[in-house]
């Protein structure tokens, strides 16, 4: 259900920028946030049909709640809602990452076929086995593919075994931490105090330092990573996984709200118009939903 959380933090950024030149790039739940985006879809009406579908399939009176059914939820909605030329807003702007299965490799798919191949890469990048519609693996223009974080994941794992488990149980609002706080960066949250290894002002990704956050990593200046897990005041759902707890409608939209509260905490600081700017780097921003 973080899905919302993240509608909310991009439909405040629309509101208050021009993201008509800005590249989309998304994984996992955020890669149905980006194709909404891209195709100009109302980001707050997607979030009540949404909340309205599940409504209407009862799923806070099962006794697995979304569990096996939000596959076929999401499908509809994405097809209720998306414009039947997404496919041609989202070639050249949306870049959606999935995860080949068995061999948990990286896939990127950033040009699409038609409104059903949209679809398609959406539930494949947010796919985890057997939780979203029973199945082990999606399938996608013929792959086989699971939630576009594994290959992260297995990557994480292979190279710093502890740092996956470190990840995946972080508390919901701890920040990244970096080496030191640059200069101008007091009252900034912990994990966008720059530590100058960017040239943005904000904290660079430290190695081993676990999930994606809203940082500007030194080998990737210019893209900036919007995920929940840094949003402290998220902090009393302790677990990354706590969004399987059933929430009521006004539960939802409150999730919608606390993301526009993360993006408003943000824009008060200036750390989207520094990132907008570009800091002297040139092509277009790179926002992604992790």
């Amino acid at each position: 259900m973080w899905w919302f959380w993240k509608v909310g933090a991009v439909h405040y950024l629309q509101q208050h920028y021009d993201l008509s030149g800005v590249q989309l790039h998304g994984s996992s739940s955020g890669a149905i946030v980006a194709v909404l985006a891209a195709c100009g879809v109302d980001l707050r009406r997607a979030a009540q049909h949404t909340a309205q579908v599940l409504e209407e399939h009862r799923v806070r009176d099962r006794m697995l709640g979304v569990l096996g059914q939000w596959g076929g939820i999401a499908r509809r909605c994405l097809q209720d809602l998306l414009p039947e030329d997404a496919h041609q807003r989202c070639t050249g702007r949306v870049r959606l990452r999935v995860t080949a299965w068995p061999s948990f490799r990286p896939v990127i798919i950033q040009r699409f076929h038609s409104k059903q191949d949209v679809i398609d890469a959406c539930l494949a990048s947010g796919h985890l086995p057997f939780l979203l519609d029973g199945r082990l693996a999606a399938t996608v223009r013929g792959m086989r593919a699971v939630d576009g974080a594994f290959c992260r994941w297995a990557a994480m794992a292979r190279q710093q075994p502890g740092a996956l488990l470190t990840a995946l149980l972080r508390p919901v609002g701890a920040a990244v931490t970096s080496a030191g706080a640059a200069p101008g960066a007091q009252g900034l949250p912990t994990h966008l105090a720059g530590s100058g290894g960017a040239s943005h002002g904000v904290s660079s990704d430290q190695p081993g330092a676990g999930v994606e956050g809203i940082v500007f990593p030194p080998l990737q200046r210019g893209r900036f990573v919007l995920d929940y897990i840094n949003d402290e005041q998220l902090a009393p759902l302790r677990m990354r996984f706590a969004a399987v707890r059933l929430r009521p409608a006004e539960g939802l939209q409150e999730l919608v709200r606390c993301g526009a509260a993360y993006a408003e905490r943000l824009h008060a600081h200036g750390v989207w118009a520094a990132w907008l700017r570009g800091g002297g780097d040139s092509g277009a921003r790179q926002p992604a939903a992790a």
